[in-house]
């Protein structure tokens, strides 16, 4: 009886071991058919990045991009240039607008021989022929597309060119168009009265009727003396049969 108990124990020991290890053999099978090799995974995933690169590269760019910069037409500081070739298209103008068309021919930015200019500042004794004043002076004439003469020949009228021996020399060169009534009144520096100065001339110059002279329509507000302009383009002449423009 112990024998037959021993020979079904054994038999059951043996058909465990054997269920189990066909156990084994069927989830290594099935493990074998889902599992991708370690170079087969990396394949995949160049070939998705890849793919994603392809996609970007061909997406098109936003529709409110409109280029860069650079290709940005610039206004011109009074000199009218033709527009470069590669930048020519349909709905372009031929040529770049001129800054404050509405002034005078005679008041419009003219490049000036400098050496005559200073010296004939110097004949007036004018502190202006130094600097800063005399560089910014022309600076900013060129920044409102105004003709320095003009300028010159308005300091002319208000200071007498601001003479070096005036005792209070240095306070009138800081502004020697009398902005805002009087150099005693507003005094700052040379670049900001001249730029107040340039911008009140741009501004007065417009609506100008054709049979006025662009200074004596000026003259209407810039100056309560109605001589003013007479002053001015008398000056003005001065300056000019002893200071030839470049060309």
């Amino acid at each position: 009886m112990n024998i037959k108990k021993a020979f079904i124990n054994c038999k059951s020991q043996i058909f465990i071991i054997v269920c189990s290890l066909i156990f084994i053999i069927c989830i290594r099978y099935l493990s074998s058919l889902n599992s991708v090799p370690y170079n087969e995974s990396k394949k995949i995933t160049l070939t998705e990045h890849k793919s994603i690169i392809s996609l970007s590269n061909k997406s098109s760019p936003p529709t409110s991009f409109k280029g860069d910069a650079s290709q940005e037409i610039p206004v011109s500081r009074g000199h009218v240039e033709e527009i470069k070739k590669n930048r020519s298209t349909s709905d372009v103008p031929s040529e770049i607008p001129v800054i404050n068309a509405h002034l005078s021919d005679y008041l419009m930015y003219k490049d000036v021989n400098t050496t005559n200019l200073k010296d004939f500042l110097k004949t007036k004794n004018s502190l202006l022929a130094e600097e800063p004043y005399f560089s910014t002076i022309l600076s900013v004439s060129k920044d409102f597309n105004l003709n320095p003469l003009i300028m010159f020949a308005i300091t002319g009228q208000e200071q007498s060119f601001v003479p070096k021996n005036n005792d209070n020399a240095y306070k009138i060169a800081n502004n020697p168009f009398n902005v805002f009534n009087s150099w005693k009144k507003y005094n700052t520096n040379i670049e900001d009265t001249t730029t107040i100065a340039a911008r009140t001339l741009v501004n007065l110059s417009k609506n100008k009727p054709d049979n006025i002279d662009g200074i004596t329509w000026i003259n209407r507000k810039y100056s309560q003396d109605k001589n003013w302009s007479k002053a001015v383009r008398s000056i003005f002449k001065q300056i000019e049969d002893n200071v030839s423009y470049l060309k």
